[in-house]
């Protein structure tokens, strides 16, 4: 699953970087 993470393009990860901090911000 690593390696996959790995492969994936730099503007991707940071793409999902960002939507994580979104769903791991408060939601109230």
């Amino acid at each position: 699953m690593k390696i996959y993470v790995f492969k994936m393009p730099r503007f991707i990860s940071g793409f999902i970087k960002g939507i994580r901090n979104m769903f791991s911000r408060p939601n109230k």
